[in-house]
């Protein structure tokens, strides 16, 4: 049994934690393990609250922008939901959203409507 620990977030924050711990389909206390884990990994001395790492999607040329959406509109013809989507490009291709985390499965919608 892991140890109980309490903290507080901000408003911000907490829906941060909220939808990446939905998209991930884990717990709270299993993507704060997780996000613990990888900050130690990444070997970096203290954390600047923004990670570096990923492919904002947003801020992508509009070229690069309609491949993703081509590989979107693949995907969700082969079966997958819009959250199965963007956990496998978050995971296999580090696509996420401004704040570097998951695209929301309503932003991978959208994209696959236009």
């Amino acid at each position: 049994m892991g140890k109980q620990v309490a903290f507080v977030l901000s408003t911000e924050d907490h829906a941060r934690l909220k939808r990446l711990s939905a998209s991930m389909d884990r717990t709270y206390s299993q993507t704060v393990a997780l996000a613990l884990r990888r900050l130690e990994e990444s070997d970096q001395p203290a954390a600047s609250g923004v990670a570096s790492e990923g492919l904002a999607y947003a801020q992508l040329h509009p070229d690069q922008r309609r491949a993703w959406r081509s590989k979107m509109r693949q995907l969700r013809a082969s079966g997958l939901s819009f959250g199965e989507i963007s956990r496998q490009l978050y995971r296999d291709h580090g696509l996420c959203g401004l704040d570097r985390l998951p695209l929301n499965p309503s932003s991978i919608r959208s994209a696959c409507a236009l």
